[in-house]
């Protein structure tokens, strides 16, 4: 029925994480339309994938000491 988009909706596209896109050995991303590209370029052929997305590390978390819960 309802599945819920990985990674949420508001995913603006870049090429980075394009199906269209390969990453070639010496690190420059291909597209099978558009020739060598820019990773946060796009075009119209735009095809979400995300298996290719990374996405952000959580921040860290605080660390707290036993006096911090003392009244």
């Amino acid at each position: 029925m309802f599945t819920k988009p990985l990674f949420g909706r508001d995913i603006p596209p870049a090429c980075e994480y394009c199906s269209h896109v390969v990453r070639a050995a010496d690190g420059l991303l291909r597209c099978t339309r558009r020739g060598a590209v820019q990773p946060f370029d796009h075009c119209r052929a735009f095809s979400y994938d995300p298996l290719r997305r990374v996405p952000r590390r959580r921040p860290q978390l605080p660390t707290f000491s036993p006096d911090d819960f003392k009244l």
